[in-house]
């Protein structure tokens, strides 16, 4: 009996480290975030802030052709666990309502504009809170709460400390995790 259970400790523990590999692969759009970031901080500093609204319309359609090739790389592993198509489809979804809260549902008049970066940073926080969930991974987890505070912060502070915000929160709530995930796991 206690040859099974260390048998089945095994393979819970090669699919937790499987999920925890494909989750890290989501986490790579965070640094496509932060070079958004980053330019619209030196465009700004450079005095260019008519170029804004190009690199954040970049910023997304990067992050749209990273999912796509990654989408294209998983699609060809047979061996995909149910809980990697969960992970996979959850942030498909959530991609997909960024995309329609950032784009589609301000130009139809059904979001104001200063709310759009609040509610996809409430998305991002579902996102990471269910991948931390998901691999047990309590930093994750707590480290998720960040977009959640992020986004009540952006709908109390004025558009112009938006850029502040997202960047705190990308890297502490974003890069950090998928750093931890990174040293557990790998």
């Amino acid at each position: 009996m206690n040859e099974q259970m260390e048998i089945l400790d095994q393979v819970l523990g090669e699919l937790q480290k499987n999920v925890a590999r494909r989750a890290v692969q989501f986490f790579r759009y965070g640094w496509i975030i932060l070079a958004g970031c980053l330019t619209h901080f030196l465009l700004v500093f450079l005095g260019k802030e008519a170029w804004l609204e190009y690199i954040w319309i970049a910023v997304p359609v990067l992050c749209i052709l990273l999912g796509v090739a990654s989408g294209f790389s998983s699609s060809n592993q047979s061996n995909v666990s149910l809980s990697e198509k969960q992970l996979m489809n959850t942030w498909g979804i959530v991609g997909f309502l960024m995309i329609y809260i950032s784009f589609v549902a301000p130009n139809l008049g059904f979001i104001p504009e200063e709310l759009i970066l609040p509610l996809v940073m409430t998305l991002m926080f579902v996102s990471i809170i269910i991948t931390g969930l998901t691999i047990r991974h309590t930093p994750t987890i707590l480290l998720s709460s960040l977009w959640f505070l992020g986004s009540i912060t952006a709908s109390m502070v004025p558009g112009e400390f938006f850029v502040h915000i997202l960047t705190v929160v990308v890297v502490l709530g974003y890069l950090l995790p998928a750093y931890l995930i990174k040293a557990k796991y790998y």
